[in-house]
């Protein structure tokens, strides 16, 4: 009888034990698009000239804030990638049949204004912990946040790809 006991509390606490182990639901990531529009997005890949070394792939998002908040962190999720981005203020410069091209100029983000133009920059070399609230299906989105907000997302539907640099 005590061995049927002894038993029955030790499944108890197993089961007690693994329930509070488990991990809890985040809350999903609310989509950005109040805060900022994206206004084009163009990757260039360059292909290293020694072999066996991996390609480089530069990212460019142009974004229009339209917050009276400002923000406090940028990070490009790719796919496998969690980067943060440096900001840019960006000014168009002139139309052309490539495009509109921009003038960027280096800006703080406490700097940042309602219809400002940024440039985001993903940029490579950080060591940063995707927090559990991001999707690990979420790629090729920006994920920013300011102080009143949790984290937002601005999915980047479409990525032009210009012409590959291949190095010598």
């Amino acid at each position: 009888m005590q061995l049927k006991l002894t038993a029955a509390l030790f499944s108890i606490l197993i089961i007690a034990v693994s329930a509070c182990g488990q991990s809890k639901k985040t809350a999903s990531v609310k989509n950005g698009e109040t805060y900022a529009k994206v206004l084009q997005a163009n990757l260039q890949r360059t292909l290293p000239g020694a072999p066996g070394m991996e390609p480089v792939n530069e990212y460019r998002i142009l974004i229009n804030w339209k917050s009276s908040e400002t923000p406090e962190t940028f990070f490009w999720r790719s796919e496998g990638d969690w980067i943060e981005c440096s900001v840019a203020k960006a000014k168009k410069t002139k139309a052309s049949a490539q495009g509109i091209t921009y003038t960027a100029e280096a800006v703080s983000l406490g700097k940042i204004k309602k219809n400002d133009t940024l440039e985001l920059l993903p940029v490579t070399g950080g060591k940063y912990p995707i927090p559990s609230s991001i999707p690990e299906t979420a790629t090729n989105t920006v994920f920013f946040k300011t102080a009143k907000s949790a984290w937002l997302s601005l999915p980047v539907k479409n990525i032009k790809k210009a012409k590959d640099i291949v190095m010598p």
